[in-house]
């Protein structure tokens, strides 16, 4: 795991390489339930199961740390979460591509494409 992966999750927190139960979740992390129902109700976290026994994998586990770095050290509302992580994908998508060696992107706009060359 490099360092860049871990520089969102609370300090001294280790992100586990399996999958987690909500109970491993909530002791871990010191967030409520409640808390994450909200973020599921939200769309913001998808678990793996559905009901009164809901798991986690390591990447939800690693996004529920990000949430939680944004909304208790930094104070952004939901609203705002929403947004950084939409953003933080699109980026990753960026750079998964433009490492793959394809500098060429289509990006929508209106009902056409524009294309642009990185170089």
């Amino acid at each position: 795991m490099n360092a860049e992966m871990d520089f969102w999750v609370p300090e001294g927190f280790m992100v586990p390489e399996h999958n987690v139960t909500m109970e491993w979740v909530t002791e871990r992390l010191g967030v409520s339930r409640r808390i994450v129902d909200v973020l599921i109700r939200e769309g913001l976290l998808r678990p793996l199961e559905e009901g009164p026994a809901l798991a986690f994998d390591p990447l939800t586990v690693r996004r529920l740390a990000f949430i939680l770095v944004l909304k208790r050290d930094m104070g952004i509302n939901l609203a705002g979460i929403e947004v950084i992580l939409n953003m933080k994908s699109q980026l990753h998508w960026y750079a998964g591509r433009f490492h793959s060696g394809e500098h060429r992107f289509r990006e929508p706009v209106g009902e056409s494409y524009a294309c642009w060359d990185i170089d």
